[in-house]
């Protein structure tokens, strides 16, 4: 069946005929999983909760290797852009889809970019 993904109607990707399942050729690339591929999906957006033995560890290891990275790769980012886009991230189309709302969660604004200021001239 055609699903609706937001506001836009996706063609069935397989259809029956006379019994035997078709996979729909037309349109497959950006019919099958792009749909899905968002931000949602981004761990640094949307990151797992940790248990309490293991939050200080993961924090550690984020701000050593992946906040230098992060701040290179996008000198303008701030944490507040950041969790802004996190926060517009907690449904997906409307719907609930299991948006990590958990304390000790490793999130790449508020451990790597100072608040309302741009990493070049943010923390370190």
């Amino acid at each position: 069946q055609p699903v609706a993904i937001g506001d836009k109607m996706r063609p069935a990707i397989v259809t029956l005929k006379d019994g035997i399942w078709e996979v729909e050729n037309s349109g497959l690339r950006e019919n099958l999983l792009r749909p899905f591929m968002t931000d949602h999906l981004n761990e640094a957006l949307n990151p797992s909760g940790y248990a309490f033995n293991l939050f200080p560890s993961v924090r550690r290891i984020v701000k050593k290797y992946a906040c230098p990275e992060w701040r290179s790769l996008y000198p303008t980012l701030s944490a507040t852009a950041l969790a802004d886009r996190s926060k517009a991230l907690e449904l997906w189309y409307g719907q609930d889809y299991g948006y990590t709302k958990k304390d000790r969660s490793v999130r790449i604004g508020e451990t790597c970019f100072a608040v309302g200021v741009p990493a070049l001239q943010g923390n370190s």
